[in-house]
């Protein structure tokens, strides 16, 4: 598969509208981080809430002026090469997300809040398959997998977050899908609380004057737990 990223320069009316062939309208819009000719990346973290010691989320906002209710979120990893007799096939798995569904995600510009999403690295049943290495599938077992180690199997790798929601006045239901990232999409760093960009936890303590909200944020352990919400 081709690496080309000119969709970063492709209208964000357009990118959005591909996955279901529609021009989605003002109001449906959701940013994921990546979209809006920011560079896109993954936010990863150093936390003790996790045994690798990492954790790793996107960011999104809502961009429209009316809410989006009962957003659904998965995410898709898709892996070329694992197995040696098929170096062009791609395997797909699922890792889990530390909540799958958000009764309501208010417009941005009015609420002033975005929705940061964690991705529960070790939390799939496909990583269990024998497809994947040993000393990968021990080191999912124990915990310890970072998403890096994940994404650098096989010769090539992208994960991508898709999201299913409705609009609170029409009661239509969009697809939105992130961009593909990449194992090099990975950059260690938090979000800014009042952006989608990813910022050094010094440059957070001197803009925001405090440490990044640990208290907001889902634990692995607690996949109920209440979306980190700002």
């Amino acid at each position: 598969m081709s690496h080309d990223r000119s969709h970063r320069d492709t209208p964000l009316s357009d990118v959005l509208a591909y996955p279901c062939h529609l021009t989605i309208p003002h109001h449906c819009k959701l940013l994921f981080q990546g979209l809006t000719r920011i560079p896109q990346h993954i936010a990863k973290d150093e936390t003790d809430e996790t045994p690798s010691g990492w954790r790793y989320r996107v960011k999104m906002e809502n961009a429209g002026s009316r809410d989006v209710v009962d957003l659904e979120l998965f995410a898709r990893l898709r892996i070329k090469g694992l197995k040696p007799d098929f170096p062009k096939n791609w395997e797909v798995l699922y890792p889990q997300l530390a909540y799958g569904r958000v009764p309501k995600f208010e417009a941005t510009r009015r609420s002033k809040r975005r929705l940061a999403v964690r991705i529960r690295v070790c939390d799939v049943d496909e990583f269990s398959h024998n497809i994947l290495p040993s000393a990968i599938r021990e080191k999912l077992r124990r915990g310890i997998a970072t998403l890096e180690d994940i994404m650098s199997l096989g010769s090539d790798s992208t994960l991508q977050v898709f999201a299913f929601g409705y609009d609170a006045f029409s009661g239509t239901r969009k697809v939105f899908e992130s961009p593909l990232y990449h194992v090099q999409d990975i950059q260690e760093g938090v979000f800014a609380r009042k952006s989608l960009e990813i910022i050094s936890r010094e440059t957070y303590r001197k803009t925001e004057g405090a440490q990044p909200d640990e208290s907001t944020v889902p634990s692995e352990a607690a996949p109920s737990a209440s979306p980190d919400v700002r």
